[in-house]
């Protein structure tokens, strides 16, 4: 499920599935998506544009209700209502993001589409408003994070992101994987 108007049909583990394409998602990445089933994971650019995901990512923040230009990691976490109750421990991780986003948009002081992102996430969130204010230093590292999902229930996943090219504005395959059993068992059924 991706934020692309082409469609195509790609096999993955012998079942037929209906994926929608970005036509900057190059193919290797775009398997990856479906190797990685029944884990959430997904494609996204430098700036967090999501343009790409398999069925379980999905499921998991339910892009599918989303305008595809609205579809950015850091708008949805900071704006998106659903996705702060999803998150129980979202206060936790947002210096960490806007500590993030900070550097990279240090990288590109004169190009209008962070310039565009950086004001939308301002005038969107008074949180994301005050940390970006605050200017606090980056904590990194990631631990399990706990979701809360309306279906599923509580689920406790463990991030990754991997660079597709060593580039920190390139394309990055992000997802998550279950830090328990209970976790494993509940994914399988959520992206069916």
């Amino acid at each position: 499920m991706i934020s692309a108007p082409m469609t195509r049909t790609a096999a993955v583990r012998g079942r037929w599935l209906q994926v929608r394409l970005n036509d900057s998602v190059p193919p290797y990445l775009r398997s990856l998506l479906g190797q990685v089933e029944p884990f959430p994971a997904a494609i996204r650019d430098g700036r967090g544009q999501i343009l790409a995901c398999n069925r379980s990512y999905d499921a998991l923040f339910g892009l599918g209700q989303v305008p595809p230009p609205q579809r950015n990691e850091l708008l949805l976490y900071f704006t998106d209502p659903r996705i702060r109750r999803l998150l129980p421990g979202w206060e936790l991780d947002a210096p960490r993001l806007v500590s993030q986003f900070r550097a990279a948009v240090a990288r590109h002081p004169d190009d209008p589409a962070w310039t565009r992102l950086l004001e939308r996430l301002r005038r969107g969130s008074p949180e994301f408003e005050r940390l970006w204010r605050d200017g606090g230093s980056f904590h990194p590292g990631f631990a399990p994070q706990r979701f809360l999902h309306p279906v599923a229930g509580a689920l406790r996943l463990t991030p990754y992101h991997l660079w597709s090219e060593p580039d920190p504005d390139g394309l990055v395959a992000t997802g998550f994987t279950p830090a328990d059993a209970a976790t494993a068992a509940k994914l399988r059924r959520l992206g069916g």
